[in-house]
């Protein structure tokens, strides 16, 4: 929870580290983006509900299951899912990791590239419309 070491004070956004919300998904990890910020300030009111009212679940959602990302670079949509730079994948062999990529060129270019470990999709970069 986005609790700190003293009861009744909570933290969310840079200035902490969701080490429990990392640990329980295999394709979220933070970042500190204003994004996860803004996620992580509605989870920290969902704990600081919680203490308050006991008997009410903690929502989190898709949130912290999945990283993503969407912006926008250079005129251009931006978007990171998952594990799209291979985080946390240099312990596996480089034979099970397979990358596909594509990409059109132009004024309205756009680049595809996924991420697959033994066949499963761990991450994409999706960049244009």
């Amino acid at each position: 929870v986005a609790y700190t070491s003293r009861r009744g004070v909570y933290a969310a956004g840079d200035i902490c580290r969701a080490a429990s919300l990392e640990a329980a998904s295999s394709h979220w990890f933070q970042m500190r983006l204003w994004t996860q910020a803004r996620t992580m300030g509605i989870y920290a009111a969902q704990c600081m509900f919680n203490d308050a009212v006991p008997e009410e679940a903690l929502l989190t959602g898709m949130h912290f299951e999945l990283f993503t990302h969407a912006t926008r670079f250079c005129g251009k949509k931006v978007v990171l899912l998952g594990l799209y730079n291979g985080q946390r994948l240099d312990e596996e062999p480089d034979e099970d990791l397979i990358s596909y990529a594509r990409s059109t060129e132009g004024a309205d270019g756009t680049f595809v590239r996924v991420l697959l470990l033994r066949g499963r999709l761990q991450g994409a970069v999706l960049i244009g419309d």
